[in-house]
């Protein structure tokens, strides 16, 4: 059964949720009913259907995880208070994560549990990054990558350095973010695991380019792209696709741009990324803008404009390029209605909006874009 469970464990750890819980639900095999056993089972069960999206079946199996621990005084009630705050961040429910999170550390220190420690440290730190709080989620950040390090636990240390980098980003300080990202994706690497390796180099490529640093960011997104397309990612491939493909257009290699867009397309629709394919549009609004007869760029920008407030994390950046649009075309009143709406939009943003979403904005905001 212990074997069982660490291989469980291994699998959830390596992204294999729908393995684990395979492993876990094996037929023929027999768990206690009560005991340290059987709360690892359901903790491990419960957070891999969790991030499947069984919601149902990942709080069922927490209440039994809790109702174990309570019973028995368990030294994994720490665990458990971990799994259930897990739960609330995915949630958006970031007051209530972070109660539980600070909880399971308290556990974690009373019983001297440095991994426990550092985990929730690192939890504590993305709560923060949610809410924008970005010196406390330094603070966090910085704690957990101190703790993991004496005790080799890599896979924390990758996840804070790269989340530094993230905060780091966030702060305008594109050097340190540079410098955390790739620390993280070398970390990924020596771990080997592909996913996140692929997303910390991505975001390496971004850093790269808000540095001006135009040709390393280009040479970064050709790195990300081969190793994306060798196991055959369609998600990772299409944020990438649309990266190089902003970059093209920004270094105004137009013919470029449209072919690696396409390709950003064809991923996307592959892979069931709606926002993603929504990026795509845009930058064909763009691109039609530059061609000598861009009648048919309003409709476009209005088109994607429409459909993006059904997912409004990049709306504002759309309404800007409609401002710059009706600028060029000295239409003062169309413009400026657009710039007012954008203005409006960038406030409404949500504090929780994702990283990888984000990362439209700052190609977007560039002027260069959109003139």
């Amino acid at each position: 059964i212990r074997f069982r469970l660490l291989d469980a464990e291994i699998l959830s750890a390596e992204g294999r949720r729908s393995e684990a819980i395979a492993v876990l639900n094996q037929q023929g095999v027999t768990y206690p009913p009560s005991g340290d056993l059987a709360i690892k089972r359901a903790v491990l069960s419960g957070s891999a259907y969790a991030t499947l999206g069984h919601d149902e079946a990942a709080e069922a199996e927490l209440r039994k995880a809790r109702s174990l621990s309570d019973a028995s005084h368990s030294e994994l009630n720490g665990e458990v208070l971990q799994a259930e705050a897990v739960i609330q961040l995915r949630r958006n429910r970031f007051s209530q994560a972070a109660d539980l999170f600070r909880r399971s550390l308290q556990v974690a220190q009373e019983q001297k549990d440095s991994f426990l420690e550092a985990s929730d440290l690192l939890h504590l730190g993305l709560v923060d990054l949610q809410m924008k709080h970005y010196d406390e989620a330094l603070i966090f950040f910085n704690a957990a990558a101190h703790l993991a390090q004496p005790i080799q636990a890599r896979a924390i240390l990758e996840v804070a350095s790269g989340n530094l980098g993230r905060t780091y980003y966030h702060l305008g300080d594109f050097e340190k973010a540079l410098s955390n990202f790739q620390q993280a994706e070398s970390e990924a690497k020596e771990i080997g695991i592909v996913s996140p390796e692929i997303d910390w180099l991505l975001d390496a490529c971004h850093s790269n380019y808000m540095l001006d640093k135009l040709q390393e960011a280009r040479t970064c997104f050709d790195q990300a792209l081969k190793i994306a397309k060798g196991v055959d990612a369609p998600a990772e491939v299409a944020d990438i696709q649309t990266g190089l493909a902003f970059l093209l257009y920004r270094q105004g290699q137009f013919d470029s741009a449209k072919a690696h867009n396409d390709e950003a397309i064809q991923a996307s629709r592959r892979a069931g990324d709606k926002p993603k394919e929504l990026e795509t549009r845009y930058l064909r609004a763009l691109l039609a803008t530059r061609q000598e007869d861009n009648r048919d760029s309003e409709r476009l920008l209005l088109q994607v404009n429409h459909d993006a407030a059904v997912g409004p994390a990049f709306q504002a950046d759309i309404e800007r390029s409609s401002a710059y649009f009706y600028a060029v075309k000295q239409q003062a009143a169309q413009a400026e209605l657009w710039y007012l709406k954008s203005i409006h939009s960038f406030e409404q943003k949500p504090a929780h909006v994702k990283d990888d979403v984000l990362r439209l904005s700052f190609f977007a905001n560039d002027d260069a874009l959109c003139l």
